[in-house]
């Protein structure tokens, strides 16, 4: 358990549910404690979305796509931090409460899938008799998603996809220096 107002789970790998997500859940602020391993643990979820969201840009800025570094960075970054609000900003969604109705962190989830889909739509065009723009969209996508797995302290699941992720974007030079 950290001090301060949450309470750190950790990962367990026993029982019927064999992976639980390193989170943190609210418990009383009178606890006393100092909440600045919280504040920590949450920063470094917010560095870490901004590293691989680099990674992803990095990629596409070299084949000259039209989103690239920054807007990598900043959906994936964007993504953790909602996420971190929709886990941690709303304390009460967290306790058994009966009294309090339609709290759901997992709206704010929804909401950060609506909204990077419309930014790839906004990527994919049609030149002729070719589409652009897929992959790009895709990548932002998968960006938004492992923002997301990063904002709720999925690391090893967020690392295992953004390693499979870059992997799939260098498949096409793969294959042909095989062929």
């Amino acid at each position: 358990m950290l001090l301060g107002i949450f309470n750190y789970t950790g990962i367990s790998f026993t029982g019927a549910h064999a992976y639980r997500p390193a989170r943190l859940e609210y418990t009383n602020q009178k606890n006393g404690g100092n909440d600045m391993n919280e504040q920590a643990e949450l920063a470094l979820r917010l560095f870490l979305a901004f590293a691989v969201g680099i990674l992803f840009g990095l990629e596409r800025e070299k084949r000259h796509k039209p989103a690239g570094l920054r807007t990598h960075a900043l959906v994936c970054l964007g993504a953790a931090l909602f996420t971190i609000i929709g886990i941690t900003g709303f304390p009460l969604a967290n306790q058994e409460v009966t009294m309090v109705r339609n709290i759901d962190p997992a709206r704010v989830a929804a909401q950060i899938v609506t909204g990077v889909g419309f930014i790839g739509g906004g990527i994919i065009f049609k030149e002729q008799d070719h589409i652009k723009g897929i992959t790009t969209a895709a990548s932002i996508w998968l960006t938004a998603g492992l923002g997301m797995g990063l904002g709720a302290g999925l690391y090893l699941l967020s690392g295992v996809a953004a390693i499979l992720g870059l992997t799939g974007l260098k498949l096409d030079r793969l294959l042909q220096e095989k062929a």
